[in-house]
């Protein structure tokens, strides 16, 4: 710092702020404290006494600049202009906001970076940099193929109240990881050809081939998709938390939905009903989809189902009712009313010696299963002290019996609920999705309950009706080989026969593996002279098998078309099951397996985030625009 020496030719009054001079006793203002200045000072001495004093100055230590953009700009590994405003903007800022702020802009020009001018600078921000990682993720996908990886497809459709238009959101999966692809308008009605144009498209935009690239689809299951994926040639797998939605519509709610016979919910029919399920004809396309595709779409098949008129079934409509009343009288924080239970359950938890927290009643959303069961949970936790603040209030009063019929109830959907969660995740697969169910029907059936064993037998319809016993039964072989002679296993995951599993092995690698890179591998007589020959050789047989496997690893690619090929198959699946060793070519189908999503959850998390994209405010907004910020959404999200 710059130490003034003009100080020694006056005396201070720092009360008054003032310096007299010491040659002429003139005053001058000189401020005190962190006011103090010497520019008055040194301005007298050198215009009215001609005294000129030589600073000394000492260089101050260089302070480090922070960024005024802080967090903002952290997240991206090469910052760029379009970047920092698309990530604004695809979090839901407008444009008009971004192109307007004095501190965005004034943030900007400290990190060096051009501010945009207005609001269609800043749809060319967006743009841009959607298609600069379009091209990242081209580049990357292109990586993956080469090396042997294959992926799914999440898809499902979306309606915006605000701009009153249907949106399609394609999900690509790799790696148990999902990339949001963007929203694609839809004109006109939607039909099965439709969105089978709309996805292949979309796959082919980014690259990769729809046929060979993609091991299976998923979506729910309305009329088009379950047509679409009659006419595709790739895995449909219709989502299994659909499954569990529709069997508790079936048990829990009135009228019937897509399906949905309440009277053939017993032990004996289920059986019969599965038979003649697999016995009946083909029904023919034309009679099945013989009404417009467009008018079926939004069968009762997920969530909207219960906002579609079903109401609480006659069972549980009483309890249902008193369980709302009573929560909406206590939740209320301000009410008077809440007071009285939270006192009643912190005294109630003094004499359990538990600690003192509140428990608030949670209310439920009348259209949704799961958020009931959260409701009827949480009168569950204080029953106690509930019942001894009701005893005030008898038209509210639950006795015992009714939260009997509470247990049994939170018997059922506590599990189920905590299933859907599971389900929903993002590294879920089928195998998983199999000891999901399997648990659940083991817990229904160890109850004794009426209601339990009811959902049991709904439930199992629903999975049944969506369950793909190929695919699965394939992952689960190629998971553990020791599956396809396993006998106590339930009938709806049992695994196919040995030569049912190669037919359909040999299927999906003539079409996700033509490639002669990771073609089937060509063994030659000396593998069956190994397998025929082990108790002669000193080396044990699993030993044996793996030498000769090792020393066949370099590919020999065969044609596909010809007999030879499944022969080759059946062998390295031999090799597999003796020594549960993959080889190149099973280890890549499994891979490509597990990357079927049980559930189309992230096409839904998908719409949830767009929801803050389509707003009233940016209702105006282009189908493109949305395509982009939709896909900026996921790619920053994935970040």
């Amino acid at each position: 710092m710059v130490k003034s020496k003009y100080e020694a030719h006056f005396d201070f009054n720092l009360r008054k702020g003032k310096a007299s001079c010491k040659h002429c006793g003139a005053f001058i203002t000189c401020g005190s404290g962190k006011e103090k200045s010497t520019t008055g000072l040194r301005y007298h001495v050198e215009k009215t006494h001609e005294i000129r004093i030589q600073e000394e100055a000492t260089e101050a230590e260089p302070v480090e600049k922070k960024s005024k953009l802080g967090n903002m700009t952290s997240f991206l590994e090469k910052k760029t202009a379009e970047d920092l405003i698309a990530h604004e903007a695809a979090m839901g800022a407008s444009f008009n906001y971004l192109a307007k702020s004095f501190l965005i802009k004034k943030g900007m020009r400290n990190e060096g970076f051009n501010a945009p001018a207005n609001h269609r600078t800043v749809k060319e921000y967006v743009c841009k940099s959607a298609e600069t990682h379009r091209q990242k993720l081209i580049k990357n996908l292109k990586k993956s193929v080469q090396d042997g990886q294959r992926f799914s497809i999440i898809t499902d459709e979306w309606t915006c109240t605000n701009k009153n238009r249907k949106y399609v959101n394609i999900n690509l999966r790799q790696n148990g990881q999902d990339t949001n692809l963007g929203l694609q308008a839809v004109n006109g009605s939607l039909t099965a050809m439709k969105l089978k144009d709309m996805v292949v498209s979309k796959t082919e935009s980014i690259g990769l081939n729809f046929d060979n690239h993609i091991i299976g689809i998923t979506c729910d299951g309305c009329s088009v998709n379950t047509k679409m994926g009659k006419e595709i040639n790739i895995t449909m797998q219709l989502c299994l938390a659909h499954a569990i939605q529709l069997a508790v519509i079936d048990i829990f709610y009135k009228g019937n939905c897509e399906g949905s016979d309440k009277k053939n919910l017993d032990p004996e029919s289920l059986d019969e009903s599965i038979k003649s399920k697999a016995e009946s004809p083909e029904p023919d396309p034309e009679e099945e989809y013989e009404d417009d595709d467009d008018n079926n779409f939004d069968n009762l098949t997920d969530d909207t189902a219960i906002e579609k008129g079903l109401e609480i079934a006659e069972d549980f409509l009483g309890l249902i009712k008193k369980i709302r009343k009573v929560v909406t009288t206590f939740a209320g924080r301000s009410s008077r009313l809440h007071e009285l239970l939270q006192s009643s359950i912190k005294e109630w938890q003094r004499k359990k010696n538990l600690p003192e927290r509140g428990q608030s009643l949670r209310r439920d959303c009348p259209t949704r299963w799961s958020s009931m069961a959260t409701m009827i949970e949480s009168v569950r936790k204080v029953k106690e002290p509930l019942q001894d603040t009701l005893k005030d209030f008898p038209d509210l009063a639950l006795t015992d019996e009714d939260f009997n019929k509470i247990d049994k109830i939170l018997e059922v959907l506590t599990p189920l609920k905590e299933a859907v969660e599971k389900l929903c995740s993002e590294k879920a697969n089928l195998l998983y999705a199999e000891s999901i169910f399997s648990v659940i029907f083991e817990n229904l059936a160890e109850s004794e309950s009426k209601l339990s064993h009811r959902m049991l037998i709904a439930l199992k319809k629903r999975v049944e009706e969506r369950w793909d016993n190929e695919t699965s039964g394939l992952l689960k072989y190629l998971s553990n080989s020791a599956t396809l002679k396993e006998k106590k296993v339930e009938k709806i995951f049992k695994v196919p026969t040995r030569s049912a599993l190669e037919s359909f092995a040999m299927k999906l690698i003539k079409r996700l593996f033509p490639s002669p890179e990771i073609s089937v591998d060509k063994f030659d007589n000396e593998v069956e002279v190994a397998l025929e020959n082990q108790d002669e050789k000193k080396l044990s047989f699993e030993e044996q098998v793996k030498a000769k496997m090792n020393k066949f690893v370099t590919p020999k690619p065969v044609d596909l078309t010809t007999s030879q090929a499944l022969k080759t198959l059946r062998k390295e699946m031999d090799i597999y099951e003796a020594t549960n060793e993959k080889s190149p070519n099973l280890k890549y189908l499994f891979e490509a397996l597990k990357q079927i999503s049980p559930t189309s959850v992230a096409s839904e998390r998908a719409f949830s985030c767009s929801g803050s994209i389509v707003t009233k405010k940016r209702s105006c907004l282009d189908d493109g625009t949305i395509n982009d910020l939709c896909f900026l959404q996921g790619v920053f999200k994935n970040k």
